[in-house]
């Protein structure tokens, strides 16, 4: 796919209301957009990432490299500011430097992330062909280091920000819904290539990872919140309308995790196993995974089998598996063909 054209203008309108959002949340208290709005600024922030990343994906446009050096300045500004205020959190009694800056770090945190993904998704595909074997390696180290910034807060602020519907979580469901669009894509790329069996393949993928959406959204019960069913809330583990938590499936999905990983480790690592094709539909991750998939591999066998306190971490390693998956899709020979 070559890039068309610049970001079109109302996803700069969509990227700057975000940005003011996360800005009146990060002074003062972090509900003021769901006062004004009803909802969060990172909802919002979710819906325009998703809608910005699919669209990049689909029309392949980018930002010009001045406003790409001012969204690098912004980054570089947040990232010193965002570990200042969470070194001095640590450093001092709880609640002294909030009390006094009144900025709150957590959503400082997340203000640096959505301008990382603009600057990222705003990049031409010649810079993510050469950068991308660097991204995978410096992601999953990125994304750890930040989540133990959060670990080090006061007020147990880890666990909002890693745990159910927190800003991890929001995450999860973007990276999947992004993944959605782009299997159906390929689908219907395969399709008009008349590979119909490569194009099953990627509408199953498809269809997959828009169960795992709608399981992490509980089938919209976080959205509208409704009652779980009795008979459903007795024999699920979170008590929420989801599959993948009742009863041996909650079990099997580690399983899975780590099969999978397993897998996307094996293939990355072996240049044997990498040249290995079945009929066109299989295909080998970036070998640049091998850490992405290496983390999470670690990571659930440390889990499963020796110590289950780290729980808190779980979602924090799904969205690297999430992640790491999305770019292995990427990585299908198909992108040749829509070149």
């Amino acid at each position: 796919m070559k890039d068309s054209g610049l970001v079109p203008k109302w996803i700069l309108a969509s990227v700057v209301l975000s940005s003011v959002l996360l800005g009146l949340d990060t002074i003062g208290s972090s509900t003021t957009s769901t006062q004004l709005l009803g909802t969060s600024s990172v909802i919002i922030l979710s819906i325009v990432i998703a809608a910005t990343s699919i669209h990049r994906y689909w029309r392949g446009w980018s930002i010009p490299p001045r406003w790409l050096r001012f969204i690098q300045l912004l980054i570089i500004l947040t990232a010193c500011i965002s570990v200042g205020l969470v070194v001095a959190e640590y450093l001092t009694p709880d609640n002294f430097v909030y009390s006094r800056l009144r900025v709150n770090a957590i959503v400082m945190l997340t203000n640096l992330h959505f301008l990382i993904v603009v600057y990222l998704v705003g990049q031409t595909n010649a810079w993510w062909k050469s950068m991308l074997p660097r991204l995978l390696m410096i992601l999953p180290l990125w994304l750890l280091s930040v989540s133990y910034l959060v670990s080090l807060l006061p007020f147990d602020a880890f666990a909002s920000y890693s745990q159910e519907d927190g800003v991890i979580e929001n995450i999860q469901v973007v990276v999947l819904v992004v993944t959605v669009f782009v299997c159906f894509r390929k689908a219907a790329a395969w399709f008009t290539q008349s590979k119909k069996l490569q194009a099953t393949f990627f509408a199953l993928l498809a269809s997959g990872f828009l169960l795992l959406a709608l399981e992490e959204i509980s089938w919209g019960q976080r959205i509208f919140g409704w009652q779980t069913p009795e008979s459903l809330a007795a024999v699920n583990v979170q008590n929420e309308t989801t599959i993948h938590n009742i009863g041996i499936l909650n079990q099997l999905q580690l399983v899975g995790y780590l099969l999978i990983s397993g897998a996307g480790l094996l293939f990355s690592a072996s240049k044997n196993m990498r040249r290995w094709q079945v009929r066109d539909y299989f295909w080998y991750p970036h070998p640049g995974s091998i850490v992405l998939f290496s983390c999470i591999f670690v990571f659930y066998s440390y889990f499963t089998f020796f110590n289950e306190s780290v729980h808190q971490w779980t979602e924090m390693f799904e969205l690297l598996l999430y992640v790491s998956l999305f770019f292995w899709i990427l990585n299908d020979k198909l992108e040749s063909v829509e070149a």
